[in-house]
């Protein structure tokens, strides 16, 4: 396939910059200065590792290094280091691999869909909850501050990120949303 910017990928080469948290649409020219929430990129990410794993049957969850390291590895099998887009994709996958964003956003999307459960061990407590719903709920309550790349994130992805991984939907209230998740009561 070839990509406005990037040339020609193999289907593998577009899902590790996937994986790595770049959209594709950031290469196209209307993009220039555009930025992209951190909701699409999670989602894109999300997809990303879907596709790697249903292509390799393998599963590396978010570690861009592991996956990049089988990849090399098992280049012949997968057309990973195809010489159409190795140059473009080995550039932004080794650059993102230390990259604190992609780590962040790597950690927002931790939570996979067989995982993504209101709450663990379904028990009624917050602790339950699984750690990154906490942190989205933290973020609704403006209690870490912008300075946390790692965890920080607005109320608004905060929000549509809480609704994306649950399928309910508490708005901007955290008190809410911990009353939801921890009973398991969407309504």
């Amino acid at each position: 396939m070839t990509i406005y910017g990037l040339g020609k990928l193999t289907p593998i080469q577009l899902e590790m910059i996937a994986l790595s948290g770049v959209l594709i649409r950031e290469f196209y020219p209307d993009a220039d200065g555009k930025s992209f929430s951190d909701t699409e990129r999670i989602w894109s990410m999300k997809r990303a590792r879907y596709d790697l794993a249903r292509l390799t049957g393998e599963d590396f969850g978010y570690d861009l290094s592991e996956w990049h390291t089988y990849l090399t590895t098992n280049a012949d099998d997968y057309g990973y280091t195809h010489p159409y887009g190795w140059t473009q994709t080995e550039r932004i996958v080794v650059r993102r691999i230390s990259d604190p964003e992609t780590k962040r956003l790597a950690f927002l999307a931790e939570p996979h869909d067989d995982e993504i459960g209101w709450h663990r061990h379904n028990a009624p407590s917050v602790e339950r909850l699984h750690p990154q719903i906490r942190v989205l709920l933290a973020n609704l309550r403006n209690e870490i501050p912008k300075s946390d790349t790692t965890k920080y994130l607005d109320a608004e992805n905060a929000y549509n990120i809480l609704v994306a991984m649950t399928g309910a939907d508490g708005g901007f209230d955290a008190d809410k949303w911990e009353s939801m998740l921890v009973t398991g009561d969407a309504t």
